[in-house]
């Protein structure tokens, strides 16, 4: 988020276990409605993108402001698009993606089994902004990055051989 022109509110939720038996199969889910058009334009229809796996954003067309949902937490977790708004974490691990409209983006993790007594702390944010780029700013996924450093890889083997 490239402050000042983006706002981000950092979340953190600890969930903990406080019956008396194993939780197995525990999954989480946080949805929202991105609407940032409907008060200028009274129009609730977004622009929707799982920019990638910790990222759904909702945009505006007429304003062009943007919403998003992001978390680098370490616990298995996937973002989504759902039409239905769906309230099911199961949809969004699956890779929901329903495209544009007036739809929920949201964000799943995947917990697994929390032990009587155990906790787990769920970090992720909302971004909000003038513009989708201001709320994402561009950053290299993984595969890229991988791409790039196996080519750099090639070109010193190359350039060795070359010496020899």
């Amino acid at each position: 988020c490239a402050l000042p022109i983006c706002s981000e509110i950092a979340i953190h939720t600890v969930l903990t276990n406080t019956s008396g038996s194993d939780i197995t199969g525990l999954q989480f889910l946080r949805t929202l409605d991105p609407d940032p058009d409907v008060n200028a334009f009274g129009s609730y229809y977004t622009t929707n993108a799982v920019v990638n796996g910790s990222t759904a954003c909702g945009t505006g067309p007429s304003t062009g402001q943007t919403i998003c949902i992001d978390t680098d937490s370490s616990i298995a977790h996937k973002a989504g698009v759902s039409a239905p708004w769906s309230t099911n974490p199961s949809d969004y691990l699956a890779g929901v993606n329903d495209g544009n409209g007036d739809y929920a983006i949201g964000l799943a993790f995947d917990i697994g089994n929390l032990a009587a007594g155990q906790s787990v702390s769920l970090d992720y944010s909302y971004a909000a902004g003038a513009s989708i780029d201001v709320v994402t700013p561009s950053v290299p996924e993984p595969e890229n990055m991988a791409l790039m450093l196996a080519g750099i890889g090639m070109i010193g083997v190359v350039a060795r051989r070359r010496r020899v």
